[in-house]
């Protein structure tokens, strides 16, 4: 059953309950309160003709009392010559009757109280309601029992009255309630409905689907909740789709780059076939062979390290920023030199330190390094700063090369990325050196941002958090064995 439904019968169902439990309560108090009236003026009657009875009758002779029907008869005549309407009195004996007026029930009762005391009683004859007071009073030894009938007819009639009046005013207050039950019930469930439809299609896939959120209650609430859910899912799925596009053109690029080398290698194999008795042929293919082989291994090694880093955990050290750069300097002398180019190194403070994995964040640096040698010039310069300030280290590797385009920068990272292929190639770059950097960066809690112009150079800035509370030796989880 729809919520709708359910809403509308639950309402109806209350209202009608109500109106009927209260209705038969008021009818019921009612009825009881104006019987109870009725009965309280019976017996009011009662002792009053009980009274009258036995002071009339106190001044009988006792020679006079064997006729007592006549003596009671004359008596009553004095009493009731005008009796109520409705209202009828009866005196008796145990099993006679002494009087007895016009209108009273046929029967004789049976029940009567003991002596002064006072008994009530309703009895049904046909469609008559009849209320009985009895009392009794002995006069000359002989017990004589005053009986008082009203006809009640009325009350019940009125309750009667009352049940068909309540009947209609239930039936008309069903009615009622029904419309505004059915129409409160659209109102609830209507944008429940709604929300219901919008979620269905977000679960088909049009993430795009909203739902409108103008109400203030719990409804809007849980529109906005739905719509935050499916602003949440819009931006996850747009995140595995740039993922997916991204692995594809990883998948791509990587069989693109095992097919250069493997057809030179392939290659100059068939042509060594073909010239067996050719020293220096063979020598220059075998050098052919050799340096596509060490690029397939180097490509290899990349692809492991970043593998191992997505899956490793690091633990940090403190490394001294001046005796890091110092050995960086050394291991870098030799190629720097080929091209003449210039290292320039600032640390501020002198006691400045990162903090982290010092073999990773050398890979860190020295790639960096390495792809400003490439862009250089001969002769140009290689800034390496390191600053410590506001609980966060920022380095920075800053040169004078050929820069590239702003729109190129966010695709640095991307795997087998290279803005000039033919060059890079001639230089021995796969197009993963910086995805490494990336992840270790990432490894770090570090941040890695590019700023370059075309003829202005490039530069990369990394900004490591401190941590106060390094161990002095750690170790990498899962990550040794990965080379640079």
């Amino acid at each position: 059953m729809k919520l709708r439904w359910k809403i509308f019968f639950a309402m109806l169902l209350v209202v009608l309950l109500t109106f009927s439990l209260g209705a038969t309560f008021l009818i019921s108090v009612t009825f009881h309160s104006t019987l109870n009236r009725e009965k309280q003026s019976a017996e009011s009657q009662n002792q009053l003709m009980r009274a009258s009875v036995a002071a009339l009758l106190a001044s009988v002779q006792t020679d006079q009392w064997e006729n007592r029907k006549e003596t009671v008869q004359n008596v009553m005549k004095e009493l009731s010559d005008s009796p109520e309407k409705d209202a009828f009195v009866r005196i008796r004996e145990k099993d006679s009757v002494l009087y007895e007026q016009a209108g009273c029930p046929a029967e004789l009762p049976e029940e009567l109280p003991d002596t002064e005391e006072m008994m009530q009683t309703m009895s049904q004859t046909g469609e008559n309601w009849n209320l009985r007071t009895v009392s009794s009073l002995t006069v000359n030894g002989t017990v004589l029992y005053v009986e008082n009938w009203r006809n009640v007819n009325g009350i019940f009639a009125d309750r009667e009255n009352l049940v068909r009046i309540y009947r209609w005013i239930v039936l008309g207050a069903a009615a009622g309630t029904a419309l505004v039950s059915l129409l409160i019930s659209f109102w609830i469930a209507g944008p429940v409905s709604r929300l219901s439809k919008v979620a269905r299609e977000i679960a088909g896939g049009n993430l795009e689907a909203r739902a409108g959120a103008r109400r203030k209650d719990e409804l809007g609430m849980l529109a906005l909740d739905i719509n935050q859910m499916a602003e949440h899912l819009e931006e996850d799925f747009s995140r595995l789709q740039e993922k997916n596009e991204q692995q594809e053109r990883f998948i791509g690029n990587f069989a693109h780059e095992l097919k250069t080398p493997l057809t030179s290698i392939i290659g100059y194999a068939d042509m060594l076939r073909l010239h067996k008795n050719d020293p220096e042929f063979t020598v220059e293919a075998a050098g052919y062979i050799f340096s596509e082989g060490k690029r397939l291994e180097h490509l290899s090694a990349k692809l492991l390290e970043i593998i191992l880093l997505k899956q490793g955990q690091i633990e940090k050290k403190k490394i001294a920023a001046g005796t890091f750069l110092e050995h960086l300097s050394a291991l870098l002398k030799p190629v720097l030199s080929e091209k003449n180019l210039h290292l320039y190194i600032d640390i501020s403070p002198e006691g400045a330190a990162l903090y982290g994995d010092e073999e990773l964040m050398e890979t860190v640096f020295l790639n960096l390094i390495d792809n400003s040698r490439k862009a250089c010039q001969k002769g140009g310069n290689i800034w390496v700063r390191i600053l410590e300030e506001n609980n966060a280290v920022t380095a920075e590797v800053k040169d004078d090369g050929r820069g590239m385009e702003q729109s190129e920068l966010p695709k640095l990272t991307e795997a087998f990325y290279m803005e000039d292929k033919s060059r890079s190639r001639r230089q021995g770059g796969v197009g993963l050196g910086l995805s490494v950097c990336a992840e270790i960066v990432r490894l770090h809690g570090a941040r890695m941002s590019f700023d370059s112009r075309p003829g202005k150079g490039m530069r990369v800035r990394l900004i490591f958090p401190i941590s106060q509370n390094s161990p002095e030796d750690c170790t990498v989880i899962g990550l040794r064995g990965a080379g640079r």
